[in-house]
């Protein structure tokens, strides 16, 4: 679970439910759930860690690092577990990895482990709208995680939200473009059988006869400006480029 609490910087921490009970208050049915930290949150923190590490970056400390541990008290609508609706507590993208032990399904639904993180990606995923969950703490984690490894653009569908590293870092070269441009020019494999590539070769360029890649490039304000281009080049719709400060 994330857990809204004034005393974080950044307003959510993780937490793990420890204990559930039923209640009855002027006869509604509610439940009233023990929360405490979770210090499982350290292996994604980890992950960010090892990155920044294998791209001889400085040393890193977590946004969690000053967390002390702490039990709260929170009582809920069971129906607003089910719809992840809660103002202060909600629903963790867990690992594909992570496995739930025990017999309880309503705890099955509070744990609600993702089908969808990629357990290599920093921040879980490249792209915001993979996350099974996505509301404002499991935003700010991805976000913040990719940061501190020197992953500054992250993509959420057609946008590209960069944040501002407020030093030189070595993103931009010619050589970079290039990978961008290529990628462009040869396509990713269509996830739709005997769809064609055709889409992304542009009038003037012929296609190559190499296979197109399986895969795509790290979000980069390379690949917005190269898909926009070849957008535009196709007339297939107007682009309009936005930069908000």
């Amino acid at each position: 679970m994330w857990l809204r609490r004034e005393d974080s910087h950044w307003g959510w921490v993780p937490a793990i439910v420890s204990a559930k009970e039923p209640m009855t208050a002027h006869g509604v049915e509610l439940m009233k759930l023990t929360l405490n930290d979770d210090p499982n949150i350290e292996s994604d923190m980890q992950r960010a860690v090892n990155y920044k590490s294998n791209k001889n970056s400085n040393n890193h400390n977590t946004y969690l690092d000053q967390q002390q541990p702490f039990e709260e008290i929170v009582v809920v609508d069971p129906e607003q577990l089910k719809k992840a609706d809660h103002d202060d507590i909600k629903l963790r993208n867990l690992p594909t990895s992570f496995q739930f032990s025990g017999e309880d399904q309503e705890a099955k639904v509070i744990a609600s482990p993702s089908t969808m993180v990629k357990s290599g990606v920093v921040g879980g995923v490249d792209d915001l709208i993979e996350l099974t969950h996505l509301h404002e703490p499991a935003i700010l984690h991805a976000l913040r995680l990719r940061y501190d490894a020197d992953i500054i653009y992250t993509s959420t569908g057609p946008i590209l939200i960069a944040v501002n590293p407020f030093k030189p870092m070595p993103l931009y070269s010619d050589q970079m473009m290039e990978q961008y441009r290529i990628q462009g020019e040869m396509g990713v494999m269509p996830s739709t059988p005997n769809a064609t590539t055709s889409a992304f070769v542009t009038p003037f360029r012929k296609r190559r006869e190499a296979p197109v890649s399986n895969t795509r490039l790290p979000p980069h304000v390379y690949q917005t400006a190269d898909d926009a281009y070849r957008a535009m080049m196709r007339g297939l719709e107007n682009k309009a480029l936005m930069h908000d400060e």
